[in-house]
């Protein structure tokens, strides 16, 4: 597969609290255009947005992707799901123990969302409001959940999807990877790839900003040119930081 990725602190933030893990690469630089990349057929891909407003969300954001990087050493296996479990487990740890050592660090966190895949067989997952869609046929699939107060809402069918990204609450997450709460709480999806299948990872800022339609309006065009668009998009309207891998 061949890899699109794009993070930027956005046209509103000073400072950007995303970052990306591509394989073997954590992308912790900021950028004007979409970098491309190849991605081998056993990979493992990940989006990390830095709980904004609190201490050390860029810290957080990185301490989660370098831990999750030591899934990459294991090959895909039928206990994907507690291996991913437990490394973000471990990782919540690592982010306390930093926290002890400098108490301003005190409930840094992460929200994050990952595919790991080898050959056929995928696993998509996430916790807190990073997102990991599939794009099959020009349409646009949400496989993970969010974990926050707006979703919860509309999985109950309070709100329509369209009115999380500007609802008062949408940055009340119920679950994150952050020091001093309790264990992370994870949502996984395995699938199977198809031929001709595509994903977006991406940060909230992404989906907040470019609603299900705008991504399936863009998909119609080649999949560099979509990410192309997509950056330019969000760099003009995002209000929060801009941050997603394009896996094609």
């Amino acid at each position: 597969m061949r890899a699109a990725y794009f993070s930027s602190p956005g046209p509103c933030r000073s400072k950007n609290e995303d970052g990306l893990y591509l394989g073997e690469i954590i992308v912790d630089r900021d950028m004007l255009a979409p970098e491309f990349g190849e991605i081998q057929s056993r990979a493992l891909v990940a989006v990390a947005d830095g709980l904004g407003g609190g201490p050390g969300g860029r810290e957080a954001a990185f301490i989660v992707l370098t831990k999750l990087s030591e899934l990459a050493l294991l090959p895909f296996s039928f206990d994907a799901q507690n291996l991913v479990a437990q490394n973000l487990k471990n990782a919540a740890l690592a982010l306390s123990m930093v926290a002890k050592r400098n108490p301003d660090l005190k409930q840094m966190g992460s929200a994050l969302a990952g595919l790991w895949f080898e050959g056929e067989r995928a696993l998509a997952f996430n916790c807190g409001d990073c997102r990991v869609y599939r794009i099959r046929a020009g349409f646009f699939e949400l496989l993970t959940q969010d974990h926050s107060l707006v979703y919860e809402l509309y999985a109950h069918g309070q709100i329509a999807e369209e009115a999380m990204a500007e609802h008062p609450l949408k940055n009340i997450l119920t679950s994150s990877i952050q020091d001093g709460s309790e264990e992370p709480r994870i949502f996984f999806q395995e699938f199977a790839f198809s031929q001709g299948d595509a994903f977006l990872l991406c940060s909230d800022g992404v989906w907040e900003a470019a609603s299900r339609t705008e991504l399936e309006n863009l998909a119609a065009e080649s999949q560099p040119e979509a990410a192309r668009q997509l950056a330019r998009a969000l760099s003009k309207k995002a209000l929060d930081n801009i941050s997603f891998i394009w896996l094609y």
